[in-house]
């Protein structure tokens, strides 16, 4: 420890596992500071769990592109998405088509208010191309039409086991388990689910194990005594 680290703020320790303790000591009212060592810190593992702590988009979004760190980057970049998705889809029909229009998406049909707002939901959950985005969408997004539209372009076995298993949605619940093969997860869904629905169709799809019986018992072979060579 230097000698100035006695007059600094945590955050601002020389030592970055003391910097990393404090990032996550941080509260809510402390965003301007998690804002500055997500920007500045010169340790990658400070700078992310900063990051991670974030809830602005538009904040993420600038650290998105102009952090040296791809790593960095990239888990702003999805962060500032799924944030975009959660804010539109949970404030209602406006906030989702200033996001369409924010992604640049042009809609020339005319359709009914659910069908548009579901179409708008796709919309924005297709910009998600991670999988890491589509991920944290289909297993965080507050609204359960959007966790299920980022169910039905999620690809990775273990995401579809767990939201199968953890959601509190039975229809999240369903769509992640239509695309669950393997049976040894399907053994977990029926085990393990939050849903009743989802565990009862997860055991209708477990094809049971043949078990092989013993073999047939089979007659001793039939030695020729010297008599049957003359008969």
């Amino acid at each position: 420890m230097k000698f100035l680290d006695l007059f600094r703020p945590a955050w601002k320790h020389s030592d970055a596992s003391v910097r990393l303790e404090a990032v996550r000591r941080l509260g809510d009212p402390q965003i301007a500071i998690r804002a500055r060592i997500a920007r500045h810190d010169g340790d990658s593992h400070v700078q992310w769990a900063a990051t991670r702590k974030l809830r602005d988009p538009d904040l993420l979004a600038e650290i998105a592109g102009a952090d040296a760190d791809p790593a960095i980057r990239k888990d702003a970049a999805e962060r500032a998405s799924l944030l975009q998705v959660n804010a539109a889809t949970s404030q209602g029909m406006e906030s989702l088509a200033a996001l369409e229009r924010r992604l640049l998406y042009a809609d020339g049909g005319r359709v009914e208010p659910d069908a548009r707002q579901e179409a708008m939901r796709r919309r924005a959950i297709a910009r998600l191309t991670e999988p890491r985005a589509i991920a944290a969408a289909a297993r965080s997004a507050e609204d359960p039409l959007t966790r299920r539209l980022a169910v039905l372009c999620a690809s990775d076995p273990g995401v579809l086991r767990d939201i199968a298993v953890r959601d509190p949605d039975a229809g999240v619940g369903m769509a992640a388990l239509d695309r669950v093969i393997d049976q040894t997860d399907l053994e977990a869904i029926a085990g393990w689910s939050q849903s009743a629905k989802v565990r009862a169709a997860a055991r209708a799809r477990i094809v049971p194990v043949r078990r092989a019986g013993p073999p047939e018992a089979s007659l001793p072979p039939v030695v020729q005594g010297p008599a049957d060579a003359f008969a």
